[in-house]
């Protein structure tokens, strides 16, 4: 039970900052949608610009959430350069295959699936 107690210690601070941002997106959101017209409306530009920059710094935060989760995590385990240079290519790795992966299942060309099966083999072929 330790050990989840620590790993929420660990993840708290990133939890925060979504849960912020989240809530900051939806304020953003309720200004600047054309839904809410019947409600109200803004016509200051400022305040619409303001609910559009919200907007783009909260969608930011919650874009690069499990990057946080990642250097919280590596951070607190171990305070070297190497292990965080280490999860930083071990994430760009898996988010590398995943796209792979995902382009070679949904693509309906076969020609890029040919390509990239040949890619595929020469880079594990160079290695």
């Amino acid at each position: 039970m330790k050990k989840w107690y620590s790993f929420l210690e660990v993840l708290s601070f990133p939890l925060k900052m979504v849960f912020i941002a989240i809530i900051c997106y939806g304020i953003g959101n309720i200004l600047t949608s054309p839904t809410y017209e019947w409600l109200f409306v803004i016509k200051n530009e400022y305040i619409i610009l303001c609910a559009e920059a919200l907007m783009r710094i909260s969608q930011f935060f919650i874009v690069y959430f499990p990057i946080m989760c990642l250097f919280r995590l590596v951070s607190r385990r171990i305070n070297g350069f190497t292990t965080i240079i280490t999860g930083i290519i071990g994430y760009v790795k898996q988010s590398f295959f995943c796209l792979v992966i995902g382009i070679y299942l949904f693509s309906d060309d076969n020609d890029a699936k040919l390509c990239l099966c040949i890619n595929i083999r020469y880079i594990s072929y160079q290695q």
